[in-house]
C-alpha cells in the first residue's frame, strides 16, 4: 500500500508573514488613545481566540523488533498506517540496529490517534511471522501516553536474494502458510511458445501482479492472451522434494516448469480449438528440480475479462506452492462439504415438500404456501452455495452464485409473507417496500452486478425484515396467535447467525471450515422453530374443530341452497363454454382456410433467392402473399393487406386470391390492379377494402405497381444502401376507376427487394414510437449480405425486439427476394436484437 506524499511547505506561512506587516502597519497609524483601547480589548480577544482550538498534545511511541539470530542479517522496516508510517509502504520506516537482535524507531503522534502497523524486511514478501510461523495480523494502538511496543520476529515469511524470492524447505514445513505467487511476475502479451524456455531474455518485460485488475493507462494491456514468467531462487534443502501447486483462475492456462509442460487447465484456444476457461482449484504435485534458478511460466487466455471485472470477479489468476501432505488434506475439507452440502439441503427440501402438501390440504392456510417456498429459497442457498466450490466450470460458477444470491431474496420474501400471514388479515401496504427490495436485488442479479453487491442489497433486505418483524411484534396492529414465542426464539436464532455470517463476509471474523457457512446453522433453528410452531398451530385447529362442526350444521341448510345457486351458474357457464368453443372450431376452420391459400413454397427460380414470412395478430388474418410463374423465368409476386383482421378481412383476403388466379399473368402489373379494383368495388363490401402490391421481376429488371402499400425497399449490394420507392395510391374497392401506375427498377448481382406490409412499419415500443420505414430500412441493410430467409428472419426479429416482444397488433407480411451474384456471408447471430434499430 503505497500513497503519494505532499512534503511542499505550507502557505500558511506567507499568510501568516503578510498579516503580521498589515497589522504593523495599522498599529504605528493609530493615536496613543487608539493604541490603548487596542491593547486592553481587541488584543485580549484576539489572544483568545487563538487559543480556542489548541493543537493536540503528541505522544512519543518507540517501536521495537526483537529479531532471532537466524533472521538478524536483513535490515527491519516498520509499515503502517498514515503518512508516519508510510502509508503501508513495505519499506517506509528504516528502524536502526541496536543491537545484533533488536531494531527500533521512535516516532510522534497526537494522543487518542489510532494507529496500524507491521515489521517488514523491505516488502509485502518478507513480512514477520510469530512462534507459529503465521503472519502478524495489523496490529493496532491507541497512542494514550508515551510508549514502547515490541513484536517479536521469528523469522521472515520468505526470503529475497537479488530481487528474487528464496524457497528453502524451512518454507514449506506443515504449519507454514502457502507461498502465493502474487507478485514479481514478469508479462507479455501475446503468444510464442519461446516464451516457456528458461534461456529466454524477460528483463524488459512489465514486473506486474497476475490478477489482470489493470485499469490506468500506466499499467498493463491485456488483450485476451499473455505470458506470465516467475524466478525463484531453489535452496538445495528442497531439490528433488515433491511439493503441491495450484492455480486459482477464471480463465484457461498452461503452467511451464522450467520449460517443460506441467500442466494443463481449459482450453487457451486456437485456430483449431475454441477458448474454454477452467476454475480447477485442486492441488497438483511436482517435483523440485535440482538447480538454483527456477522457472514458473503461464500461458494464460482469459476472453471474457471485461465481463469479469465489471462483476467485481477477478480475471487473473493466483499460483500456490504448498508442502504436498497439507495440499492433499484438503481434499478432506471437500469432502466434508458435500456432506455438509447434502445435509443442509435436504432438511429444508424435505420441510418444503411438507408444507407443499399442508397447503394442498389447506388452502386457506397460505403460511404453509410461503414457508414451503421460504425453505425452498434455503434450500436453493445452500446447495449453490457448496455447489459452486464444488465446480470447475467458469459459467457454471457465475450461474450458481447468481442462483445462490437469488434463493437469498426468495428466503427473505417468503419468511416475511409467512410472518404476515400469521399476523394480519392479508397484506399490509408497507410489504410492497420488501417486494421492491426483493425486486431491486434480483434486478442486481439479471443485471450482472458484483455479488457483492448483491450480498449487500439482501444484507439490508434482511435487515428490513428484521425491523418489519419487529414492529409486528410491538406495533399493536397485528393479530395476536397462540405459540408466538416458538416461531421469535427461532427468529433470534437465524438473526444471530446471519450477524455471525455478516461479520464473517466482511472479513470481521475469520472464518474456519466449519464456519464459512455458518448461516446454514440459523436457517436450521429458524426451520425447526417454525415447524414446531406449525404443526402446534395445526393441533389447535383440531381442537377447534368441533366448535366449527356445531355452526356447520346450522348453517347447513343455506349452504345447501347456495350450492343449489352454484350448480346453476355452473350449467350457465358450461353453456357459453360450449358456445365458445364452437365459434373457435369455426374460427379454426377459417384460419385454416386462408392459410391453404398461401404458398406451400416459395417457387425456385433460377438466379433468385426467395423467401416469405407471415403473422396474423387473430386466428384470421387480412394479410396475403402469393407467387405466379408466368413465361420461362418471369416471377409476379403480389403481397396484400385487408382493412383491419379477422373473419371478414380472411373473406376478403379469399375473394383477391380467386382475382388473382385470373389476372395475374396481365401483361402489365397496372393492369392487375386496375381489372382488380373493377371487380372489388363491384362487390359492394361497404368498408371493406384491400391494399396491394405487385411486382414482376424478369432478369434483371423489376416492374413494380402498388395500391396502397408500404413503399418498395431496395438494399443495393454495390453502394450497401437502400432506396425507398414509393407509389401512392388509393387500395382496391376504394374508388370506381382509380388510374393505377407502375414503375421500373434496374436490378444488379446481390441486390436485396422487400416487400411488407404496414404490420412491421406499426409495432410500437414502450414509449410509443413505431418500428417505421426509416429503422426496417436500416435493418434491411444490415441484413442484405444474408441470404433472403436471413433477410426476412432478421426484419422480424428487429420488429419484435422494438415491440419487447409484445404481441403483435396488426398481421404482419415479409416477402423478400435477391438477385444472385455474391456470396451470402455465414450466418450469424445478429447482435442488434435488442437495441433500436
Amino acid at each position: 500500500m503505497q500513497t503519494e506524499i505532499n512534503l511542499m511547505k505550507p502557505e500558511e506561512d506567507v499568510a501568516q508573514q503578510q498579516t503580521k506587516s498589515v497589522s504593523l502597519a495599522l498599529w504605528t497609524s493609530f493615536t496613543s488613545r487608539s493604541r490603548i483601547i487596542v491593547a486592553c480589548v481587541v488584543l485580549p480577544a484576539i489572544a483568545s481566540l487563538s487559543c480556542s482550538n489548541p493543537q493536540p498534545s503528541l505522544r512519543s511511541v518507540k517501536f521495537a523488533a526483537a529479531v532471532r539470530h537466524s533472521a538478524a542479517r536483513s535490515q527491519v522496516y516498520l509499515s503502517g498506517s498514515g503518512p508516519q508510517l508510510g502509508n503501508w509502504n513495505p519499506s517506509g520506516v528504516p528502524m536502526s540496529r541496536e543491537s545484533d537482535s533488536l531494531w527500533s524507531v521512535t516516532l510522534s503522534f497526537p494522543k487518542g490517534e489510532r494507529i496500524e502497523y507491521k515489521v517488514t524486511a523491505g516488502s509485502w514478501w518478507t513480512q514477520a511471522i510469530d512462534s507459529s510461523e503465521r503472519v502478524y495480523d495489523n496490529i493496532s494502538l491507541t497512542v494514550e501516553k508515551d510508549t514502547t511496543v515490541t513484536v517479536q520476529v521469528y523469522d521472515w515469511l520468505n526470503w529475497m536474494s537479488n530481487g528474487r524470492p528464496v524457497l528453502t524447505a524451512t518454507r514449506f514445513r506443515p504449519n507454514r502458510q502457502s507461498f502465493s505467487l502474487d507478485g514479481l511476475w514478469r508479462y507479455h502479451p501475446g503468444d510464442d511458445a519461446a516464451w516457456s524456455s528458461p534461456a529466454f531474455d524477460d528483463s524488459g518485460w512489465a514486473v506486474t501482479d497476475p490478477f489482470i485488475r489493470w485499469t490506468r493507462p500506466s499499467d498493463p494491456q491485456w488483450n485476451g492472451k499473455g505470458w506470465f514468467r516467475f524466478h525463484v531462487y531453489a535452496d538445495s534443502s528442497l531439490w528433488n522434494a515433491t511439493l503441491a501447486i495450484r492455480i486459482e483462475q477464471l480463465g484457461a492456462s498452461q503452467i511451464f516448469y522450467n520449460g517443460r509442460l506441467l500442466y494443463s487447465f481449459g482450453q487457451i484456444g486456437s485456430a483449431t480449438a475454441p477458448y474454454k476457461p477452467n476454475a480447477m482449484t485442486w492441488w497438483q504435485e511436482f517435483r523440485v528440480d535440482p538447480q538454483y534458478d527456477q522457472l514458473i511460466a503461464v500461458r494464460y487466455a482469459n476472453n471474457d475479462w471485461r465481463r469479469l471485472q465489471g462483476m467485481a470477479y477477478t480475471p487473473g489468476f493466483l499460483i500456490s506452492l504448498k508442502d504436498l501432505n497439507s495440499a492433499f488434506r484438503s481434499a478432506v475439507d471437500v469432502r466434508r462439504n458435500a456432506e455438509r452440502q447434502m445435509v443442509f439441503t435436504l432438511i429444508p427440501l424435505i420441510l418444503a415438500l411438507i408444507h407443499l402438501s399442508l397447503y394442498g390440504f389447506l388452502r386457506n392456510q397460505r403460511q404453509n404456501l410461503y414457508y414451503a417456498f421460504c425453505m425452498l429459497g434455503f434450500a436453493g442457498l445452500t446447495f449453490f452455495s457448496y455447489e459452486r466450490d464444488l465446480t470447475v466450470d467458469v459459467g457454471q460458477i457465475i450461474l450458481f452464485t447468481k442462483l445462490g444470491g437469488f434463493s437469498v431474496a426468495v428466503a427473505i420474501l417468503s419468511g416475511a409473507f409467512t410472518g404476515y400471514e400469521l399476523r394480519y388479515n392479508g397484506l399490509p401496504k408497507r410489504a410492497f417496500i420488501l417486494v421492491g427490495m426483493f425486486l431491486l436485488a434480483t434486478s442486481f442479479i439479471v443485471l450482472d452486478f458484483s455479488p457483492g453487491h448483491v450480498t449487500t442489497t439482501n444484507y439490508i433486505f434482511f435487515g428490513l425484515t428484521t425491523l418489519e418483524s419487529v414492529y409486528s411484534v410491538f406495533g399493536g396492529k397485528a393479530r395476536r396467535f397462540h405459540g408466538g414465542w416458538i416461531i421469535l426464539a427461532g427468529f433470534l436464532a437465524l438473526s444471530t447467525f446471519i450477524l455471525m455470517q455478516l461479520l464473517i463476509d466482511y472479513n470481521v471474523i475469520t472464518p474456519t471450515a466449519a464456519t464459512s457457512q455458518v448461516y446454514v446453522y440459523g436457517m436450521l433453528s429458524l426451520a425447526i422453530s417454525m415447524s414446531v410452531f406449525l404443526s402446534y398451530n395445526f393441533a389447535r385447529v383440531n381442537k377447534d374443530l368441533e366448535f366449527q362442526l356445531d355452526n356447520v350444521r346450522r348453517f347447513s341448510e343455506k349452504a345447501i341452497e347456495q350450492e343449489r345457486i352454484s350448480h346453476t351458474l355452473a350449467l350457465e357457464r358450461k353453456a357459453i363454454e360450449l358456445e365458445s368453443d364452437r365459434k373457435s372450431k369455426e374460427l379454426e376452420s377459417a384460419r385454416a382456410l386462408q392459410l391453404s391459400l398461401l404458398p406451400q413454397k416459395v417457387p425456385q427460380i433460377e438466379g433468385l433467392d426467395i423467401a416469405a414470412m407471415m403473422r396474423t395478430a387473430t386466428e384470421v388474418g387480412g394479410d396475403y402473399y402469393d407467387f405466379f410463374i408466368s413465361g420461362k423465368n418471369a416471377l409476379t409476386i403480389v403481397v396484400g393487406d385487408a382493412t383491419g383482421h379477422g373473419l371478414k378481412a380472411g373473406n376478403l383476403v379469399t375473394a383477391t386470391k380467386g382475382l388473382l388466379n385470373i389476372l395475374a399473368r396481365t401483361e402489365k402489373v397496372e393492369e392487375i390492379l386496375i381489372e382488380a379494383n373493377r371487380a372489388i368495388k363491384g362487390m359492394n363490401l361497404r368498408m371493406l377494402t384491400m391494399c396491394l402490391a405487385v411486382a414482376r421481376v424478369e432478369g434483371t429488371t423489376l416492374r413494380y405497381s402498388s395500391a396502397g402499400m408500404p413503399p418498395l425497399l431496395v438494399s443495393r449490394a454495390r453502394t450497401k444502401q437502400c432506396e425507398k420507392l414509393v407509389l401512392k395510391a388509393m387500395p382496391l374497392g376504394a374508388v370506381d376507376h382509380f388510374p393505377y401506375t407502375s414503375l421500373f427498377v434496374t436490378l444488379r448481382p446481390g441486390d436485396a427487394v422487400a416487400m411488407v406490409s404496414d404490420g412491421l412499419l406499426e409495432i410500437f415500443n414502450a414509449a410509443q414510437e413505431t418500428f417505421g420505414i426509416e429503422n426496417v430500412m436500416k435493418s434491411l441493410e444490415h441484413f442484405a449480405g444474408e441470404s433472403a430467409d436471413r433477410i426476412v428472419q432478421g426484419l422480424y426479429e428487429d420488429g419484435k425486439a422494438w415491440g419487447g416482444g409484445a404481441p403483435l397488433a396488426d398481421d404482419l407480411t415479409i416477402v423478400v427476394f435477391k438477385l444472385a451474384g455474391t456470396q451470402p456471408s455465414p450466418l450469424k447471430r445478429h447482435g442488434t436484437r435488442n437495441r433500436k434499430v
